[in-house]
């Protein structure tokens, strides 16, 4: 018993590396790359289309991948396309909490995408990286709604 319990143990911090690394080589793809407009701000996040926030089940994201501001658009890229917001145009918003978590929604031409940003520790989960992003988004927009109650 405590074997497979040592096995398990081994394979969680297996895959934990194996997220984490993944997440630090898509970041420095970003951040590295030889585009015009730097990012202002860049993390990964976690991407829910209205169906799943609003849904009942298990699944509390359909995507990941980076989140990025350039100027005064939040872009979302993850390895098949990329997601881009003016956010001078767009609603912003606090969603709320879900699942422990807390979450930003952007509302363009009448749909809604939400994103939380967190990272996963061996005990709890560290979400400060979504406060820097509201603290960047209140910078930018500075009427959105982005008290966290």
């Amino acid at each position: 018993m405590l074997e497979g319990a040592l096995i398990g143990l081994i394979v969680a911090v297996v895959v934990m590396l194996f997220k984490k690394n993944k997440q630090k080589k898509a970041l420095a793809e970003i951040n590295n790359s030889d585009t015009l407009d730097t990012p202002s701000y860049s993390a990964f996040f976690h991407h829910s289309p209205e169906s799943i926030f609003k849904g009942k089940g298990f699944k509390f994201f359909d995507t990941n991948g980076v989140g990025y501001i350039s100027g005064n658009n939040f872009n979302y890229k993850t390895k098949k396309d990329t997601l881009t917001f003016d956010l001078a145009t767009c609603g912003v918003e606090y969603a709320g909490k879900k699942k422990k978590l807390d979450w930003v929604s952007i509302e363009d031409n009448g749909v809604k995408h939400y994103f939380t940003s967190f990272q996963q520790g061996a005990f709890k989960l560290n979400d400060s990286e979504m406060d820097n992003f509201i603290e960047k988004l209140q910078q930018l927009k500075p009427e959105a709604n982005l008290e966290i109650v």
